[in-house]
C-alpha cells in the first residue's frame, strides 16, 4: 500500500504596497473621495490538489483510491466594491485595487467549496450522493451466473419432460368440462391450475430455451473456438447513483434592512456518480482432444451445474428463490466437488464521478438595495475514482420478489391444495 499527495500551483498573484483611490456612494450619489495605500499580499488563484492510495500490484488487479480538485478563482480585474454598513449607508468603489477581489473570492471559496481530498468518505461540499439501494451480493451472483454462459437448460427440461404431457392433457380436458358442467367447477379449477403450473415450469421454459438455442446457433462455432483457446470474457454492469446539489444561497452583511451580500451556487455534472462491477473470467479447458473439448463446451452451454440441478429438483425450491438468493452457496458446492467452469482473472468494483461547483457573489448597496456587483467567485472541479476487489459471495442473500408471476403461481398452488381438501369434495 502506498500513498501519494500532490499540490500543484498553476497561477499565483503577488503584489507589494498598492496605491488606490476610493469613492463613497450614499443613496446612489457620490459623497466622499480619497486615496490610500494597501498591501502587500499574495493569492494563489489557480491550483490543484490530488490524493492517491493504491496497492502495489503489477500484472494483477489491485485497489485504488484517487481524489483531486482543481480550483480556479475569477481573476478578472475590476474596481473593488465594499458595502458601507453604518450610517450613512451606501457602498464604496476602490480603483487600483482590482486584484483585491482575489483575496475576497479566495476567502469565500475556502469557507464553502474547499474539499478535503484525503477524506475517503465524504462527497464534495454541497453534494449528496446516495448509496446503491440493494444488496451488492445479488449483482455479484448475477455476473458470476452470466459468466457460466448457460444458453439453455436442456438437461433439466429432459428430466422434467415426463411431467409436462399429462399436465397439457389435463388442461385440455378441463376446457370442454367447463362448458358442459359448471357444477364441477372444483375439478375444472384443479385441472386449469395444474395446466397453468405446467406452462410456467414446463412448456414456457422449453419454448424459451428453443428460442435461445435458435438465436445462439449462428454464433456457436465462433464461441466454441474462443472456449477451446480459453479466451478471457469480460462482463460488466453499471449503476447510476441518485444525487443532489444544495443550491441554498448564503446571505450576510444585513444592515439597514438590506442583505448586502448573497452567495449563490450551481452544480454541474460532468460524469454522474456511477458504480461499475467488472468481471473477467477465462474458461477452464480440461481436454486437449477437440472432441472432448466440444462435448465439455456443449455441457456448459446446455446443462446446468450439478448443485443447481439438485436444487431445482427440491420440492418448492422456487418458492425459496422468491425470498432469498442461494446461488453463492450452490456455486460453492459445485466448486467443492470440482465443477469450476471458469477461472476468475479479475473481479472489481469501481466508483467514480466528476462534479463542478460554481459560486457567484451578488452585492447590494445598503442604502438603495440596488445590485452593484454580481460576478462569479470561483469554480471547483471535483474528481473521484476508487476501485476495490470483489469477493465471491458464499452466503444466502435476502432478496424478496413479489410480482405478477409469483402471485399467479401462488394462486395456482393454493387452488391445487384446496381442490384436494376433503371438505371441498362434497358428499360421495
Amino acid at each position: 500500500m502506498r500513498t501519494r499527495n500532490r499540490n500543484v500551483s498553476h497561477a499565483l498573484y503577488i503584489a507589494g504596497f498598492v496605491p488606490f483611490t476610493y469613492q463613497t456612494y450614499v443613496n446612489g450619489a457620490p459623497i466622499n473621495a480619497g486615496s490610500g495605500t494597501t498591501g502587500p499580499w499574495s493569492v494563489l488563484y489557480k491550483y490543484s490538489l490530488e490524493h492517491m492510495v493504491d496497492d502495489i500490484g503489477r500484472d494483477k488487479p489491485h485497489g485504488v483510491f484517487h481524489r483531486s480538485q482543481f480550483v480556479e478563482i475569477n481573476s478578472t480585474p475590476e474596481p473593488y466594491v465594499s458595502i458601507i454598513l453604518t450610517a450613512p449607508y451606501g457602498h464604496e468603489e476602490d480603483t487600483g485595487l482590482e486584484r483585491r477581489w482575489l483575496l475576497e473570492r479566495q476567502g469565500q471559496l475556502s469557507n464553502h467549496l474547499e474539499w478535503n481530498v484525503t477524506d475517503h468518505l465524504h462527497a464534495p461540499p454541497r453534494w449528496d450522493i446516495s448509496p446503491l439501494g440493494f444488496d451488492e451480493r445479488v449483482v455479484i451472483n448475477d455476473l458470476l451466473e452470466k459468466a457460466k454462459g448457460l444458453k439453455a437448460d436442456i438437461l433439466l427440461n429432459a428430466i422434467e419432460a415426463h411431467q409436462v404431457v399429462p399436465s397439457i392433457e389435463s388442461l385440455a380436458d378441463s376446457l370442454p368440462l367447463m362448458k358442459k358442467n359448471w357444477k364441477r367447477i372444483r375439478t375444472v379449477l384443479g385441472k386449469a391450475s395444474g395446466g397453468y403450473l405446467a406452462w410456467k415450469f414446463g412448456i414456457s421454459p422449453i419454448l424459451s430455451d428453443m428460442e435461445n438455442i435458435y438465436k445462439f446457433l449462428p454464433k456457436m462455432a465462433n464461441d466454441l473456438g474462443k472456449h477451446a483457446r480459453a479466451v478471457p470474457i469480460r462482463i460488466s454492469k453499471k449503476f447510476l447513483h441518485d444525487f443532489s446539489f444544495d443550491k441554498t444561497s448564503l446571505f450576510d452583511y444585513a444592515s439597514n434592512g438590506v442583505a448586502g451580500r448573497e452567495r449563490y451556487l450551481q452544480g454541474l455534472i460532468e460524469i454522474a456518480p456511477t458504480t461499475r462491477f467488472v468481471l473477467v473470467v477465462k474458461p477452464n479447458v480440461s481436454y486437449s482432444s477437440p472432441v472432448f473439448t466440444a462435448l465439455d463446451y456443449a455441457m456448459r452451454r446446455f446443462a446446468t451445474s450439478p448443485a443447481s440441478l439438485a436444487w431445482e429438483k427440491v420440492p418448492f425450491s422456487f418458492v425459496v428463490d422468491w425470498l432469498v438468493d442461494v446461488r453463492g452457496v450452490l456455486d460453492k458446492i459445485d466448486s467443492t466437488i470440482g465443477v469450476t467452469p471458469y477461472e476468475i482473472v479479475s473481479f472489481t468494483k469501481s466508483h467514480n464521478y466528476v462534479l463542478n461547483s460554481e459560486m457567484f457573489m451578488r452585492l447590494k448597496d445598503a442604502s438603495t438595495n440596488l445590485v452593484i456587483h454580481d460576478k462569479k467567485v470561483a469554480s471547483v472541479v471535483y474528481k473521484h475514482y476508487e476501485r476495490s476487489l470483489v469477493s465471491q459471495s458464499t452466503s444466502v442473500v435476502w432478496k424478496p420478489r413479489v410480482g405478477k408471476s409469483q402471485v399467479g403461481i401462488a394462486a395456482a398452488l393454493l387452488t391445487q391444495a384446496l381442490t384436494k381438501l376433503r371438505v371441498l369434495r362434497g358428499p360421495r
